[in-house]
């Protein structure tokens, strides 16, 4: 784990990594320890919280996670540091939604068999993103999540999670690489990561659903491997979308996520180098 890329020292926290060094706009990276992304923090050990605190000095942290999942695991208190509750999906939709709600009710007691019923149930598909972002609820927590990134002094991190750190996270990672002018490759690179810092995850849910269902194993597989980690397709759907629906990725930021020349400028002059 320690040799991925990004890998900030977190031993208890889940798909914990940073942005930092990711090529960007006029052949800059970002600059490191300034931008976190991780899945949720509630199992983060003492030394996590240290490494937080004192190594990345964490000023602020933005929670993608539904209210019951949020009440189900609250986030430790990190002294000096703001928590902002950006509320990605509608408590009471389905898909996302849904799989977000049984997550939280039935815990991680058997938590491969709770992922199998939601392949079964095809609960995520490939336009799962688009699903999520493309509402109310989805661009208002991603136009205040981008806002919020320009409350940093350059100086603190920013931490960004949901629970497992790869879908409303990756799509927050995606939207903030791309406003920092980083291209589809560089952003894609990011998403897939996912895939290897859950690995052992991933691994752990196939070899149950060999156990449990051999005869549909291979069929399910595909959708196992998408569940347990991340699918290209649904981040290179959702791209394509906002391509299709807004001309390109440039004006759906200056326009639905209201941010201007100037806000891009402030930006890039925080966390690039």
């Amino acid at each position: 784990m320690s040799q991925l890329p990004g890998f900030i020292g977190l031993t208890g926290v889940k798909n914990a990594r940073e942005l930092g060094g990711i090529p960007a706009a006029g052949g800059k990276a970002v600059r490191k320890g300034l931008l976190l992304r991780t899945g949720a923090l509630w199992q983060a050990t003492e030394e996590d919280r240290r490494i937080l605190a004192q190594d990345y000095r964490l000023a602020w942290v933005a929670d993608f996670r539904t209210l019951k999942e949020v009440t189900a695991h609250p986030d430790p208190a990190f002294r000096g540091a703001s928590f902002y509750h950006l509320l990605v999906l509608d408590e009471n939709g389905g898909g996302m939604s849904q799989a977000a709600r049984s997550v939280a009710e039935h815990g991680r007691s058997d938590f491969n068999a709770l992922l199998l019923a939601m392949v079964r149930a095809g609960t995520f598909s490939s336009r799962s993103y688009c699903e999520l972002f493309f509402t109310a609820w989805g661009l208002e927590a991603y136009r205040a999540f981008l806002d919020l990134a320009l409350k940093n002094d350059g100086e603190h991190a920013l931490l960004f999670h949901c629970t497992a750190g790869k879908d409303r996270t990756g799509i927050g990672a995606a939207l903030i690489l791309s406003a920092l002018g980083a291209d589809r490759d560089a952003i894609m690179k990011d998403f897939l990561l996912t895939n290897r810092y859950l690995a052992h995850e991933i691994a752990q849910m196939e070899e149950y659903v060999r156990q449990h269902c051999p005869r549909e194993a291979e069929a399910l597989l595909p959708a196992v491997r998408a569940t347990a980690g991340v699918d290209r397709q649904n981040l290179e759907l959702l791209l394509e979308e906002i391509d299709q629906r807004f001309g390109s990725m440039d004006a759906f930021l200056t326009g639905p996520m209201g941010f201007n020349s100037r806000k891009l400028e402030r930006l890039r002059s925080i966390y690039l180098e």
